[in-house]
């Protein structure tokens, strides 16, 4: 569709619905002059302009020009949010009120969730759910003895090294168990914008809680949506590939153009011998 500045004449090649059933206020980049463009053709493919200060008591937004592919004078029309959801997300976003705000985090725990609730339907796709339970009890039996053992507390990372099952047993009774020797700390996440493109940045720190050296794996961030269904992943790295005793290494990472049905941030480690990965799903 071309449409023509009634004061100059200049034409101007927009898309056959951006000027909408009610019109648009557009500008004229030749002159600035400033008239509703109407979406009625007029003779030999133009498009007849309204005029006058009847038209320009009709204006319901404004429009900005710019060149096309080919140099000709092109409209660039800035959508309503009630015209354009997906744009009105992404201006929420944008505006600090969207992802960085609502987005939830969970470091490690939802991760050690899903990996339990995978092997659990291992085991019952296997037929080992009653081999599973005599596990479980075994472990819940030597847990237990352990505690009365004392001492076991201050080093149930070593018990549960021996008895994997146990590490549910002290995390059910407040205390958790973390093998790795590793934790996530200062984790915060915004919204930033790099040439016009909304980018997500996410930083923090994984600090050493053993007292021996400890090598830092590759880190997984993964965006869910309000079901917790992932939408996007992907892997980075810490500064320092090896944290001391008591000593911490920070991480950064930015994600470009994250999805807009982004609602929940996961972040965990990536196991030993697992390849980087980073896709859409």
């Amino acid at each position: 569709m071309i449409i023509t500045c009634p004061q100059c004449k200049t034409d101007y090649r927009v898309g056959d619905d951006a000027l909408g059933p009610a019109g648009r206020k557009v500008k004229c980049k030749s002159c600035a002059h400033v008239w509703l463009a109407g979406a009625v053709a007029a003779p030999g493919g133009k498009v007849a302009a309204g005029s006058g200060a009847a038209a320009m008591a009709a204006v319901d937004g404004k429009a900005e020009t710019g060149k096309g592919a080919a140099g000709e004078p092109l409209a660039e029309f800035k959508i309503d949010r009630d015209r354009d959801p997906e744009e009105a997300a992404l201006r929420e976003m944008l505006s600090g009120a969207g992802l960085a705000q609502k987005i939830g985090l969970d470091v490690e725990t939802a991760a050690r969730r899903s990996l339990m609730s995978r092997r659990r339907k291992v085991n019952r796709a296997a037929g080992g759910k009653s081999g599973g339970n005599r596990a479980f009890k075994v472990a819940a039996v030597a847990a237990v003895l352990a505690l009365a053992c004392g001492g076991a507390l201050a080093k149930r990372e070593q018990v549960a090294r021996l008895l994997p099952g146990t590490a549910r047993i002290f995390a059910s009774l407040g205390y958790p168990v973390n093998l790795r020797g590793l934790e996530f700390r200062n984790v915060t996440f915004r919204t930033e914008i790099d040439n016009g493109v909304p980018v997500l940045a996410v930083s923090g720190d994984i600090v050493n809680v053993t007292s021996k050296p400890v090598q830092v794996p590759d880190i997984r961030f993964s965006l869910r949506n309000a079901t917790r269904h992932e939408v996007y992943h992907w892997t980075g790295r810490a500064e320092n590939g090896e944290v001391a005793p008591d000593g911490q290494t920070a991480f950064v990472t930015r994600l470009a153009s994250p999805p807009l049905a982004a609602d929940h941030l996961q972040i965990h480690f990536v196991d030993a011998g697992k390849r980087r990965l980073s896709g859409r799903l």
